[in-house]
């Protein structure tokens, strides 16, 4: 398997100012999408770093390492990057360091994605280390080497 394609779809029918929320599924080898998570974001706010949701698009993924020495993923491409050095409005990149990483309140994140095990409501959730874990699984299992990993970010459409 030279790399998976996770799709986060988001609930925009009970997404508020505060928070969104939606739920995270693998692209299998045969296509069907397979459970993974709930998510959690801030809810959208015009793209303002740091305070919205991700624009629906695909991105890369990659895996990354936090000062704090914890194993989480970024987004890059569709105007997002991994440093502000790299911020070029006039280009459309204008978001950087969105991370997906553990975190169980909407009020925890700024401007990233945190994977939950259960949607408890009003932008909490719980157990999202464990749900981040269920994310490499699906990634890969050694944190190492997946080029070409994406995600997609996309409004609820019930097809899945």
């Amino acid at each position: 398997m030279a790399y998976r394609k996770l799709i986060l779809e988001r609930d925009e029918q009970t997404a508020t100012a505060d928070y969104t929320h939606g739920k995270i599924y693998y692209q299998s080898d045969d296509d069907s999408p397979v459970y993974i998570c709930e998510s959690l974001e801030r809810g959208w706010r015009d793209n303002v770093p740091n305070e919205s949701c991700v624009p629906l698009g695909t991105y890369q993924l990659e895996p990354w390492q936090r000062p704090n020495g914890d194993q989480v993923y970024i987004l890059t491409g569709n105007g997002c990057c991994i440093s502000p050095r790299n911020l070029d409005p006039g280009n459309g990149v204008t978001r950087w360091g969105i991370l997906i990483h553990p975190a169980n309140r909407w009020n925890e994140l700024e401007g990233c994605i945190a994977p939950v095990s259960e949607y408890a409501g009003d932008g909490v959730g719980w157990s999202s280390k464990a749900a981040l874990g269920r994310i490499r699984a699906a990634l890969n299992p050694h944190f190492s080497c997946f080029a070409g990993s994406k995600i997609e970010i996309r409004a609820q459409t019930g097809d899945i």
